[in-house]
């Protein structure tokens, strides 16, 4: 956990910081000087102007690579932030027709001196229950979750449907969606943020890693730099994941490990939030949580989960595949229930 504290502003006069002389250039624009510099550029006397070029043609590319060559907008009306032939999960449609009172209503605390929270990922498995263990306890809650088709979207909207029985209010809307997440913070003064949101899965990373950026690092992103721009500013505490202990073969795991070894996409994702997070904190004195979870299975769990597909296998009477590490090493796994998930998460944010 960071400190709330600042690490440090970069500031004149700062250790490391140094103000370095700068040369203004000439300003003679007219033509025949416009002209010798063009020239001499296509002589190779000007490499950098060809370096400059080549970076904005190559920018160009890049983005009608990623817009899928259609502009802003798709015959859909998402925003398609991957390139053609990627899954539908990294597409999204900007958020309309949300009802502010509803959202204000469902951010308000029943008691006084409670915590208003933000929840991103609330129709996820742990952002749902973590949702409901929030409003049980008089905290205002407020979620937000594209709703997205990694897996079935009717599991989903089954816990969207349970959080509505309790008061919880979720905006469907991507995180990347600046708007729509300005104008939620806006309209609640939160207290706290708790972080959940992702693409996850290990696996599926290899099919599709535009997503992981979208979800995982754009994302966060775009949801950090709203909060630091936020009066006052709510603390974070964010999800990681024990992926992040890559390759590492010491165990048990600890905080203290080294993590910059990751075995997946899906682990870098995660390992770049934990140096974002940690950037965030020291420009901005950002107070911030991070929570590695490890494996986490209960009630409304993920259907992608091993212990989902074994259940779902033995109650049909089929095999069960196990796997095997190298030499068929056997492998162990750790699980975590959600109740000690929820549990560790409101502790995170009262502390925070």
């Amino acid at each position: 956990r960071s400190p709330k504290v600042s690490l440090g502003r970069y500031s004149p006069g700062s250790p490391g910081f140094d103000v370095l002389p700068m040369r203004r250039t000439s300003v003679n624009m007219s033509r025949g000087r416009r002209g010798g510099f063009l020239a001499r550029a296509l002589a190779g006397e000007k490499p950098e102007l060809i370096t400059l070029v080549a970076m904005v043609c190559a920018s160009l590319v890049a983005y009608y690579a990623l817009s899928g060559g259609r502009g802003s907008y798709g015959s859909s009306g998402g925003v398609n932030t991957l390139a053609k032939g990627f899954a539908s999960v990294s597409t999204f449609k900007p958020a309309k027709d949300i009802q502010w009172a509803s959202v204000q209503s469902s951010c308000a605390p029943s008691s006084s001196g409670a915590m208003s929270v933000l929840v991103t990922g609330s129709a996820g498995f742990v952002g749902f229950h973590v949702s409901l263990a929030l409003k049980e306890r008089g905290f205002g809650v407020l979620g937000i979750d594209n709703v997205n088709d990694y897996y079935p979207p009717i599991l989903k909207r089954a816990r969207l449907a349970k959080l509505t029985q309790a008061g919880v209010m979720t905006i469907e809307a991507d995180l990347n969606d600046k708007h729509t997440v300005r104008k939620a913070l806006d309209a609640c003064k939160f207290t706290h943020v708790l972080h959940l949101a992702a693409q996850a899965g290990v696996r599926y990373a290899v099919k599709n890693p535009g997503a992981y950026v979208h979800s995982n690092v754009a994302g966060f992103v775009n949801l950090l730099e709203e909060i630091v721009h936020t009066s006052p500013t709510p603390a974070l505490v964010y999800a990681s994941s024990s992926s992040v202990y890559g390759l590492n073969e010491k165990t048990p795991f600890s905080e203290d490990d080294r993590v910059d070894r990751p075995a997946s996409l899906y682990a870098a994702t995660k390992k770049a939030d934990e140096a974002l997070a940690h950037t965030y904190n020291h420009i901005h004195g950002l107070a911030v949580t991070g929570l590695r979870f490890f494996t986490v299975y209960g009630s409304y769990g993920r259907p992608d989960m091993a212990y989902f597909s074994f259940a779902n296998n033995i109650v049909r009477n089929k095999p069960i595949t196990i796997f095997q590490g190298e030499g068929g090493k056997e492998l162990a796994r750790d699980f975590t229930h959600i109740s000690d998930v929820v549990a560790g998460g409101g502790a995170a944010l009262e502390t925070s």
